[in-house]
């Protein structure tokens, strides 16, 4: 019955209480760290040999490569995703909808000060946020 593994997984999902950044933020990190380290140490390696190594110069274009489609995927859920368009109000005025941030991030959401109230953050989870 795939329509019980699916309704599953999407129960899974909204069960799952996100901190600060969801598995698809962390994973895009670490990424990019990767293919900026790989690039660096292969463009050094272009710059001071030139070109002749072509295994090398081949990693530095393959990770160019993987970094465009990282950056390309990144503008489109910012700015053509319905899903994640909020988040782009957010990431611009640095400011999120309480509900916004309620529904998609309830850990961090319940770590944040409450408008009106003290200005200690309500029942801090004990893990950190970025996990």
């Amino acid at each position: 019955m795939a329509g019980d593994g699916a309704g599953a997984c999407a129960d899974a999902h909204q069960r799952t209480a996100k901190g600060r950044f969801n598995a698809g933020q962390k994973l895009n990190f670490l990424l990019v760290c990767l293919l900026l380290g790989g690039l660096y140490i292969s463009g050094v390696d272009t710059i001071v040999v030139g070109t002749k190594h072509n295994l090398i110069f081949a990693v530095h274009k393959l990770a160019t490569i993987a970094a465009s489609i990282l950056v390309a995927g990144h503008i489109y859920m910012a700015a053509f995703n319905r899903g994640t368009r909020d988040a782009l109000r957010g990431m611009l005025t640095g400011e999120a909808d309480r509900e916004w941030a309620q529904a998609h991030y309830p850990r961090w959401t319940l770590a944040q000060p409450v408008p009106g109230a003290d200005s200690t953050p309500r029942d801090r989870p004990s893990r950190p946020l970025g996990e």
